[in-house]
C-alpha cells in the first residue's frame, strides 16, 4: 500500500527556484529567437511604422552595398507585400548578412543572377507611355540627376500620393519626380 508522503516547506522553496529558473530560460530562448538585424535596425515590430516604400528608400543602399546583391524590390510573398533583395547566387553566407525583418517588413532572398540594365533611352521609350497614363503626370525625359542619369517624370503638382504612383527606379535606373505645373504648348509665332 502507497503511504502517504508529506511536502514540507523545504519543498515549496525547491518548486519556487525551478518555476524561477524555468521562466529564465523560457525568457532566454524568446530573446534567442529574435531577427536578425543590419546595422543598427531594429527586429519586427508588430506594425510597421513606415510605408515599404520609405523602408526600401532607406535601405536600399546599404542592403546593394553587400556583395553579391544585385537589387531590392516590392514584392508579394504568400500573398502579402514584402522587400526581395536579389542576388546573383543565394548562399547561406550571404542569407546571414541580410535581415529576415526590416522596420517590421518581411525581406526574401531572390536568387536572380547578374542583373545588366538597358540602356536609359529604351527604358524611357518603353515606359513613357505608361508613366503619361498616371492622373497628374505632364512628360518624361532623360535627364542627370547628381551627375549620373536618371529617368525625369514631370508632374502638375508633386503629392504623396502621386508619387507612390511613380516607380522609384525602372530596369535599375533612378527615377527623379519633378513638379513643373501644367505644360502648355506656345502658339506659333506669326510673321
Amino acid at each position: 500500500m502507497l503511504s502517504k508522503i508529506e511536502i514540507g516547506p523545504s519543498c515549496t522553496v525547491m518548486k519556487m527556484i525551478i518555476f524561477s529558473l524555468g521562466i529564465i530560460v523560457l525568457g532566454s530562448s524568446v530573446v534567442g529567437c529574435a531577427n536578425k538585424t543590419v546595422g543598427n535596425h531594429q527586429g519586427e515590430k508588430t506594425m510597421p511604422a513606415k510605408t515599404i516604400e520609405e523602408v526600401l528608400k532607406e535601405h536600399t543602399d546599404e542592403l546593394m552595398s553587400i556583395p553579391g546583391v544585385v537589387g531590392t524590390a516590392q514584392g508579394l510573398c504568400d500573398g502579402k507585400p514584402c522587400i526581395k533583395v536579389l542576388v546573383i547566387k543565394k548562399t547561406p553566407e550571404l542569407e546571414q548578412k541580410i535581415p529576415n525583418v526590416l522596420e517590421g517588413h518581411p525581406v526574401v532572398v531572390q536568387e536572380t543572377g547578374e542583373i545588366r540594365a538597358l540602356a536609359i533611352e529604351e527604358v524611357l521609350k518603353e515606359h513613357t507611355d505608361e508613366l503619361m497614363s498616371i492622373p497628374g503626370v505632364v512628360g518624361t525625359a532623360q535627364a542627370l540627376f547628381d551627375g549620373k542619369p536618371c529617368i525625369k517624370v514631370f508632374v502638375i503638382k508633386k503629392t504623396p500620393a502621386l508619387e507612390q504612383k511613380i516607380p522609384n527606379v525602372l530596369e535599375g535606373h533612378p527615377v527623379v519626380v519633378q513638379e513643373t505645373g501644367e505644360i502648355r504648348a506656345l502658339p506659333e509665332k506669326q510673321d
